[in-house]
C-alpha cells in the first residue's frame, strides 16, 4: 500500500490532491493502494489548517518520519517557480515517485534543471494532466484515429472561467498561462500529435474596477501541429 506526503498545502496540494486521494480510498475500489494516512509538508500548515482526519503535517522535508521512500508517492504542490528545489529536495532523501503539479515549470531553463534532476536521480515524474483521463477526451481521440471523417484539419479549445475572487484571495500564480493553458496544450497534443511549435501567444492583465492584476486577465496560445 502506498502512502502519500503532499509538499505544499495551499490550493493544488489540500482543495484537489489531497481531496482526490480522500475520493479515491473512500470509493473503495483502490483501498488497497490509497493508505487514507497522509502527510502533508508545508512551514504555513498551521495558518492554512486542515479539520480532516489522517493527516500528519511538518514544517519542513527534514522533520519528515513514517513515510518510507520506497512505499511513498511524493505530490509537489508548490508554486511552480519552486517545482524545482522542491524535487531536488525529495530526491535528495530517496524519493522516486513523483507527482508534481502543473505546470512543471514556466521556463526552458528550468525544464533543463528538472530532466537533469531526473536523469541523475532515476526518478519518475508524472505531471498532473487530468483531461486526458477524460472518457469524452478518449471517445475525440478515438473518432480522430478512425478517421471516419477525414484527416485532422485543426484545433480549437476555448475555457472561460470566473477566477475573480480566486486570484484576489491567492496570488501564487503570476502568470494566466500557468493556470488552464497546460490542459489545453496537453489536450492539443494528445489530439494533433506531439510534434508542436508555438506560433503566437497573448496574455493580458486581470482589471476588476481600478485594481490591475499583471497577467492574470486571459491567455492565448497558437501551436502549429505537423501531424494535425
Amino acid at each position: 500500500m502506498l502512502q502519500s506526503l503532499i509538499i505544499g498545502f495551499g490550493r493544488a496540494g489540500k482543495g484537489l490532491h489531497h481531496h482526490c486521494l480522500r475520493k479515491a480510498y473512500q470509493l473503495g475500489s483502490h483501498a488497497d493502494l490509497f493508505n487514507p494516512h497522509v502527510g502533508v509538508v508545508d512551514p504555513k500548515f498551521a495558518e492554512i489548517g486542515s479539520s480532516q482526519p489522517n493527516v500528519t503535517s511538518f514544517s519542513h522535508m527534514d522533520e519528515v518520519q513514517g513515510f518510507e521512500p520506497a512505499n511513498t508517492v511524493v505530490h509537489i504542490c508548490t508554486p511552480p517557480e519552486l517545482h524545482t528545489n522542491a524535487l531536488l529536495e525529495v530526491v535528495q532523501r530517496g524519493y522516486r515517485m513523483i507527482i508534481m503539479e502543473k505546470p512543471l515549470t514556466t521556463t526552458e531553463k528550468e525544464l533543463e534543471v528538472i530532466r537533469d534532476i531526473q536523469n541523475i536521480y532515476r526518478c519518475e515524474i508524472l505531471v498532473v494532466a487530468n483531461w486526458l483521463s477524460s472518457s469524452l477526451t478518449r471517445s475525440i481521440h478515438a473518432l480522430i484515429k478512425s478517421g471516419i471523417y477525414g484527416s485532422l484539419r485543426f484545433i480549437t479549445a476555448e475555457q472561460n472561467k470566473s477566477r475573480l475572487s480566486r486570484t484576489l484571495a491567492n496570488p501564487s500564480h503570476h502568470n494566466a498561462f500557468d493556470v488552464e493553458i497546460p490542459h489545453l496544450v496537453a489536450l492539443a497534443l494528445l489530439l494533433g500529435g506531439k510534434n508542436a511549435q508555438v506560433v503566437q501567444s497573448e496574455v493580458r492583465d486581470m482589471r476588476i474596477g481600478e485594481h490591475v492584476i499583471p497577467n492574470m486577465g486571459m491567455a492565448t496560445l497558437t501551436l502549429h501541429q505537423d501531424d494535425a
